[in-house]
């Protein structure tokens, strides 16, 4: 197994496709919690160029679809492994409750139906 397929199974992300990157571009970045900037850095690209990427003006080859997948395989999981451990060492410090959960939930709800209702 090559580098980067290794490193794409060992991503947070395992369905991740190139399809997906294609035509999700800017919702994964931001979920990597990435800049433009940031990833065209991490894939050796220009700003500009991710822009016109991520606005479909632009055709991606496979090979920078697979680097997109292991870039943002890596930098979703990093960052879901941080709040994992921020969520445990706040929890430590401030013990959550069923009543705090059930609020949370509430709220969340009551987000949602906002977004909806956009």
């Amino acid at each position: 197994m090559n580098k980067a397929a290794q490193l794409q199974s060992d991503s947070s992300v395992p369905g991740l496709t190139r399809a997906d990157v294609r035509t999700e571009l800017g919702e994964l970045r931001r979920r990597a919690g990435l800049r433009q900037y940031d990833l065209a850095e991490l894939v050796g690209l220009s700003q500009p160029y991710v822009t016109l990427l991520e606005t479909n003006r632009r055709p991606m080859s496979d090979e920078l679809a697979d680097r997109m997948i292991v870039v943002l395989g890596i930098a979703i999981g990093a960052r879901e492994e941080s709040r994992r451990k921020i969520k445990e060492l706040v929890s430590d410090l401030f013990p959550w409750t069923e009543e705090d959960e059930r609020s949370l939930q509430r709220e969340r709800a009551r987000r949602e139906r906002a977004l909806k209702c956009e």
